[in-house]
């Protein structure tokens, strides 16, 4: 997962594991191992090196609140919307 991509600005997350979940994989993972930017949880946000990302945990993306939070792009990366 890369977060400095020029022009692209992460808005949010949604994944319906907890946050402290969330940051135990993006800290370590199986095949890049361990990312040199300090990731943990707090509430329902995820702080990764210093910046602050929201969590959300809805099952339907349709109701997340995009406009709110300032999304024009969602990439979804379960495979559950295939069709």
């Amino acid at each position: 997962m890369c977060w400095t991509i020029p022009r692209l600005q992460v808005a949010a997350v949604n994944d319906v594991l907890p946050a402290d979940n969330l940051a135990d994989l993006l800290t370590f993972d199986t095949v890049y191992g361990r990312w040199a930017k300090e990731v943990y949880a707090q509430n329902v946000r995820l702080k990764i090196g210093g910046t602050d990302y929201p969590i959300r945990r809805e099952r339907d993306l349709a109701k997340l609140p995009w406009h709110e939070m300032g999304v024009d792009v969602v990439f979804e990366c379960a495979g559950s919307f295939r069709e």
